[in-house]
């Protein structure tokens, strides 16, 4: 899960110049009558970070609400706004979905989704660029008082670890999995929106695959090492590099140093000999 910084856009202009080109007149008159009550809650939702447990939705009729929802086709690809779109999706770090941090950005989502809060459906700060499995599993889901998906925009990520995996089964066989744990450096508010975030979009399910790829090359190298007459040692060596280099560049809660970090906390225990065994017949 990625820290993202908005892009720097008069949201306030943005809605009256969508607004203008829409074809239809009856929604460029209705979009003008409820324009005040829109701004607002640009306002409203910038204080509270998107807080759904914050933000009411604006009441509006039937036909100003499609209005409202419509204009976020403006933002398609060859709309009159499309530039839009390619600037939000151009926020991702290597184009990296900021939900999962696995898989290239694609799409936008609605933080609050646009067909309960349509006021927000150009708004550049509900408008977070994810991959396509992401804002598949979100969907329309919001969350319930502190049970909330992370906000890229206004949540900063933890000095402190949250995420943290498992390598070895009870019977000393590679079985990643995933959790998120507590942490005295958190606050709570914010670990249960990990929490949440992490169950809702399924992310042990899929860390753990992606790990079982990570640990297949793990694997090869210490059959190479093995096969140039290195001692176990080096591969303590191999995965603290790995480890150092990864948190470095990654940070302590992406799911790959997670994996290392737990792999070299295995490699100093009395479990040792049970991961050397098992890598060694992985």
């Amino acid at each position: 899960m990625f820290e993202l910084s908005a892009i720097e856009l008069d949201d306030e202009a943005n809605f009256r110049s969508i607004s203008n080109s829409r074809r239809a007149k009856l929604d460029r008159h209705l979009l003008h009558l409820v324009e005040p009550s829109v701004l607002a809650s640009y306002t409203a939702y910038s204080k509270s970070a998107g807080y759904a447990k914050k933000m009411e939705p604006i009441e509006v009729d039937e036909e100003t609400k499609k209005a409202l929802v419509r204009n976020y086709n403006s933002l398609d690809t060859g709309g009159s706004h499309g530039d839009l779109r390619s600037r939000i999706l151009g926020l991702a770090r290597n184009s990296r979905c900021p939900y999962c941090r696995r898989v290239d950005v694609v799409t936008l989502d609605h933080y609050l989704p646009k067909n309960s809060w349509p006021e927000l459906s150009v708004f550049s700060r509900n408008l977070i660029p994810v991959c396509m499995e992401c804002n598949w599993k979100k969907l329309n889901k919001v969350g319930i008082g502190l049970d909330r998906f992370i906000h890229p925009y206004f949540d900063s990520l933890p000095a402190a670890s949250v995420l943290f995996a498992d390598v070895l089964d009870a019977k000393g066989r590679i079985a990643v999995a995933y959790r998120i744990d507590a942490s005295e450096q958190v606050p709570e508010e914010l670990l249960r929106a990990w929490s949440f975030h992490f169950a809702e979009l399924g992310l042990a399910d899929v860390y753990a695959a992606d790990a079982v790829e990570e640990v297949a090359v793990l694997a090869e190298t210490v059959r190479i090492l093995s096969e140039g007459g290195a001692s176990s040692v080096g591969i303590d060596e191999h995965v603290e590099i790995q480890l150092r280099s990864l948190e470095r560049v990654q940070g302590l809660n992406h799911w790959k140093p997670v994996l290392y970090k737990s792999i070299s906390t295995v490699l100093q225990s009395s479990r040792r000999d049970d991961f050397v065994e098992a890598i060694t017949s992985f």
